[in-house]
């Protein structure tokens, strides 16, 4: 008899490959949209497919979700289907009835951010960028949409505002935080002066334990 293998927690779809910004660690490398990105029949088909084999947790990415038009026809389709959806999003598309619709459908809502400072964000990911962030920030606290977290990816140039993070976070008024690190894949291979070296790992970790111990 084949052994079973334990069902994924969660599954990550990249939408779109369009993407108004032009960050320089984008493993996708996404700029605009392409020929072989699944309509929105297709979606809905993987969410069926997904619900089937007991999996309910959907990441939807990109490139940037919001450019599609038909992000909230799936979001529909996943609530319907009883899947907890969550969009990770650079938040520059956000408006008043973006927020409104993803309350209805019940989505999470996760904001990507690269530095506690304009200098370091906006070098990723384009001049007014940071801006874009703390406008996205505010229009969330306006429409008192609390399912709302930020993802801030390490990279070298970051590192040394990781421990500003918690105090940033708490000004802001965001109470969760997800972690990760630059992938050498997209344009992030062409911008070596981000990649952290092996030798920096350990002092990420370092900095990472010490945000942890003194959030506790």
């Amino acid at each position: 008899m084949a052994a079973k293998h334990p069902l994924p927690y969660r599954v990550y779809l990249d939408i779109t490959n369009k993407c108004p910004n032009l960050c320089l660690h984008c493993y996708t490398d996404s700029i605009r949209s392409s020929e072989e990105e699944l309509g929105l029949d297709e979606l809905k088909d993987l969410v069926q497919q997904m619900a089937a084999m007991g999996i309910y947790n959907l990441v939807i990415t990109g490139g940037e979700p919001f450019t599609r038009t038909d992000l909230f026809d799936l979001l529909w389709f996943c609530k319907e289907n009883k899947i907890e959806a969550m969009v990770i999003t650079s938040g520059v598309l956000l408006d008043h009835l973006k927020i409104k619709a993803l309350r209805d459908t019940k989505t999470h809502l996760r904001i990507s951010i690269d530095g506690v400072s304009e200098t370091t964000h906006d070098y990723v990911r384009g001049i007014g960028a940071f801006k874009g962030f703390l406008d996205a920030i505010k229009l969330v606290k306006q429409e008192k949409f609390d399912d709302v977290s930020v993802h801030f990816t390490l990279n070298r140039m970051n590192l040394k505002e990781l421990l500003l993070l918690p105090g940033f976070l708490n000004e802001i008024g965001i109470r969760e935080v997800t972690l990760s690190t630059i992938k050498p894949m997209g344009r992030a291979r062409k911008h070596p002066e981000l990649l952290i070296e092996p030798a920096l790992v350990l002092f990420a970790r370092e900095r990472i334990k010490l945000i942890f111990q003194n959030k506790n």
